[in-house]
């Protein structure tokens, strides 16, 4: 054993085998050639050998496991995986911030052209019904190539989409820059930010979504600038300052940073949470590329039809409904209650804040299970909806605030842990099919929630009935959860 702690002593991450076996600063000579063979391998590849040749010595596995350690400490001083989700994290913001700005640019656009309420609020529900047609090629072509040049042509349909929007002289060019927007957000955003980061986080996948999701949050935040960008530059030369952000700093960015999978990057998912022999099996196991006859095998609809995809259907559909109904009624119910537009922005950003912070949270899922994460926000959305559906100009103000936070908050929790709950009963090959199916769902349902709102405020004249709705709506979610919590997780491989 003495010789053992000396090579251990000398051994060094990034030196080949042989310069451990030259004389160290003591004169000792440490062995000999590499059992191994090569020259010139790292601690991670000699592992590999050892699992293929399957070690014949004692000395061998000490050795491998020796350098196995130094070579992880070294890869680990910044995991690659948290570039990914902060570039992720950054894409969604610009992005999903610039989708959503429809309410922002609304009155100034109608306004120019004399369209009413109705013919421009439509452009996002055409925006919806095509990234939900779009969504199932989309993620069948994430899966087949790479998804760094996949996300990036997206950014930059996304760009001239904006444009576009700049130079609109009638209605039908207003809903083409839209439908060409909705389908570059679709190979760009929701649909590649699961599909990436599932390929990144395994055993955190609740914190991955949770935190990609914050941006979501942190859109309407962002977009509170946008009207003093419109103030001073018009709504034509805002949609072109948004384009020369679109295409001067986020295309590049995606481009440089992204990389689809931890063996592009020499590691494995989760690497930062694994012990150093956990990470070196995981990472050879990263290594196996699935052979494109196995792919082609996984390429069907078969799935389309299960209770279990059924269930998640369900799920994604009813978060969706929620999430577009006040995406385009909140800042409305809020004036017709006696806010001033920027009040009822201000409001529109309590809610996103709020939004970020259940996302983040979220990630609890991880510890206690994505049924109990989601009934937290079940809960909560429930008790928002009702608040802001009694809301009227006679009723205390903290109801209309703490509805909204409180909505917030829950489709922070429950949007994210959906997502991790795709991922965790379809996660493997044709995982980007069912993905992009799955997106489908949320698209054409989520296209319902602007319009069956605004048919029951016209009916109405209130949105009593619409944010009640929207409760229902998290209820039937919780039902759909709870079934799927009971089927026990397949393993595709």
């Amino acid at each position: 054993m003495p010789r053992l702690h000396a090579q251990e002593r000398h051994l060094r991450p990034g030196r080949p085998p042989e310069a451990h076996a030259a004389p160290g600063r003591h004169g000792r000579r440490c062995g000999g050639r590499s059992p191994f063979g090569s020259r010139h391998q790292t601690g991670g590849e000699i592992l590999l050998r050892l699992f293929v040749l399957g070690g014949a010595s004692a000395q061998r596995p000490i050795t491998v496991l020796i350098a196995s350690r130094y070579q992880t400490r070294k890869e680990l001083r910044l995991w690659y995986g948290w570039v990914i989700l902060l570039t992720v994290f950054i894409i969604l913001t610009v992005t999903v911030g610039i989708r959503n700005s429809l309410g922002v640019f609304f009155k100034d656009i109608s306004g120019e052209f004399g369209w009413n309420r109705a013919q421009t609020a439509a452009a996002f529900t055409i925006g919806m019904l095509g990234q939900g047609m779009v969504a199932p090629f989309a993620g069948w072509v994430l899966e087949r190539f790479n998804m760094r040049w996949v996300i990036g042509a997206g950014i930059f349909v996304n760009g001239a989409a904006l444009i576009i929007g700049a130079y609109i002289g009638a209605l039908w060019h207003f809903y083409a820059m839209y439908f060409l927007l909705s389908l570059g957000f679709a190979f760009t955003a929701n649909l590649p930010q699961v599909q990436l980061l599932s390929n990144w986080f395994v055993i955190k996948r609740g914190l991955a979504m949770g935190f990609s999701h914050a941006a979501q949050g942190l859109a309407p935040i962002v977009n509170i600038f946008t009207p003093l960008l419109i103030a001073s530059l018009g709504w034509r030369g805002s949609y072109l300052t948004l384009a020369g952000v679109v295409l001067l700093f986020v295309f590049p960015f995606a481009l440089t940073l992204l990389r689809d999978h931890p063996r592009e990057k020499r590691t494995a998912p989760d690497a930062p949470f694994l012990t150093s022999e956990e990470f070196s099996r995981a990472r050879v196991r990263a290594a196996v590329i699935i052979p494109a006859d196995k792919e082609k095998e996984t390429a069907s609809f078969s799935f389309f039809f299960t209770r279990r995809f059924m269930l998640l259907g369900g799920i994604y559909g009813s978060i969706a409904y929620i999430f577009t109904a006040v995406l385009v009624h909140l800042i409305p119910h809020a004036t017709d209650q006696g806010f001033s537009p920027s009040g009822g922005a201000a409001l529109f950003a309590l809610y996103g804040a709020a939004l970020v912070v259940g996302n983040g949270l979220s990630a609890i899922s991880d510890r206690i299970g994505r049924l109990p994460t989601y009934m937290v926000g079940v809960v909560c959305g429930v008790a928002a909806c009702y608040l802001l559906a009694a809301f009227t100009r006679e009723s205390p103000a903290w109801w209309i605030y703490a509805g909204a936070m409180g909505l917030g908050f829950a489709l922070g929790f429950v949007r994210p842990t959906a997502s991790s709950l795709l991922a965790d009963h379809f996660a493997g090959p044709g995982f980007g099919l069912v993905n992009g199916c799955a997106m489908m769902v949320f698209s054409f349902i989520g296209a319902l929630g602007p319009l069956v709102t605004g048919m029951l405020f016209d009916a109405s004249g209130n949105y009593y009935s619409g944010f009640l709705l929207a409760g229902v709506m998290f209820i039937a979610g919780a039902i759909f959860v709870v079934s799927l919590s009971r089927m026990p997780r397949e393993e595709r491989t």
